[in-house]
């Protein structure tokens, strides 16, 4: 079923006449609201008995513009949704929220890191969300993060997660008949979610190999 978006923003729809179907250039408001963690619903079975800090990551998107995502047509946009430091804060509250649930770890905090910590350093390469169409469109939201896990001088795990989370996929937690701003800030906290799930579950395997 394709998407049916409402929206009372005349301006949008005639910069999208304007330039084409790809919204994924023109700032929507009432988007920028702040996302908000989502459980991803994954406990793990491994327990580590160690502290494990989330830094605060760092913001690369403007580097990565352009880029298909996940294998996907879909690619990294410059919708300007996240102003400021919201796109850091939401990706590591996402991943600090994702560590606690999966239980892996006897603490998560993003404190500033002391010796013997476990720290994760995230790396944003691309979160946004692009919409194809007027009244009658489909969209996705599209996050790409490369998350490295180190101990003092070690580097324990390094990986690039990537997920696109389109609007007709069951991982889409909005609703078919909605306001743009409403379904691209949905898609954007369930492409994060996904991806935060993705990287517990793959932390959950390798942590028992890990020399702690």
């Amino acid at each position: 079923m394709t998407l049916i978006l409402r929206s009372a923003v005349l301006l949008l729809l005639i910069s999208v006449a304007l330039s084409g179907c790809n919204r994924a250039n023109v700032r929507v408001p009432g988007a920028s609201v702040e996302m908000t963690s989502q459980p991803t619903k994954f406990v793990a079975k491994n327990r580590v008995q160690s502290r494990v800090i989330v830094v605060a990551p760092v913001d690369l998107r403007p580097a990565h513009y352009g880029e298909k995502v996940a294998g996907t047509d879909w690619k990294a946009c410059e919708t300007d949704s996240l102003t400021g430091d919201q796109a850091k804060a939401a990706v590591q509250r996402q991943l600090i929220a994702a560590l606690v649930e999966s239980r892996i770890f006897s603490e998560v905090r993003a404190d500033a890191p002391s010796a013997g910590d476990i720290v994760v350093q995230p790396e944003i390469h691309a979160l946004c969300s692009s919409v194809y169409g007027v009244l009658f469109a489909r969209a996705a939201g599209i996050s790409a993060i490369q998350l490295k896990v180190t101990r003092g001088a070690d580097t324990l795990f390094a990986q690039k997660f990537e997920r696109v989370v389109v609007d007709n996929e069951p991982e889409y937690s909005g609703s078919q008949v909605t306001f743009i701003e409403q379904a691209m800030r949905t898609l954007m906290s369930d492409s994060l979610r996904e991806l935060s799930r993705n990287f517990v579950i793959q932390i959950d395997k390798d942590v028992a190999a890990w020399k702690l």
